[in-house]
């Protein structure tokens, strides 16, 4: 299921967080994405931006598992920073704030430990409404 519809709103996330088992805790933030996504040319953004979370989650996920060390990760975290990077910036382009993320940090800043940690939650909740759509096109 690729596209923004108007019938993403909140019942669209609620059947998400069902589908999760939990709350989101970014959900106004999300809310927020949602509805730009209904704009001109915000379904394509929407969905380039759910494919960046889904592979940003995953690598978090694998950088953590493995450590630091190998040429396989180094090469893995630059990749995580491009696409990180990247996913700032649909954000920023999807909202109408070009250079911001979505918990309004710059893109290009440097981020500290805790704007990091906003926007690491902000993606794994991006990641999760990536794998319900898929659960919903395997129905």
């Amino acid at each position: 299921m690729t596209g923004a519809s108007p019938a993403r709103g909140d019942d669209y996330l609620g059947r998400a967080e069902r589908y999760a088992g939990r709350k989101f805790s970014r959900r106004d933030d999300l809310h927020r994405i949602l509805r730009a996504a209904r704009d001109p040319g915000g379904e394509k953004v929407f969905d380039e931006v759910l494919f960046l979370a889904k592979f940003c989650d995953r690598a978090i996920g694998i950088i953590r598992r493995t450590g630091p060390g190998t040429d396989e990760v180094a090469k893995l975290t630059a990749e995580l920073a491009s696409s990180t990077e990247r996913l700032a910036t649909l954000l920023g382009t999807l909202l109408g704030t070009p250079g911001e993320a979505g918990g309004g940090e710059p893109a290009n800043a440097p981020r500290d430990n805790e704007s990091f940690a906003r926007l690491r939650i902000l993606i794994g909740e991006l990641a999760v409404l990536k794998n319900f759509e898929l659960h919903l096109e395997d129905r």
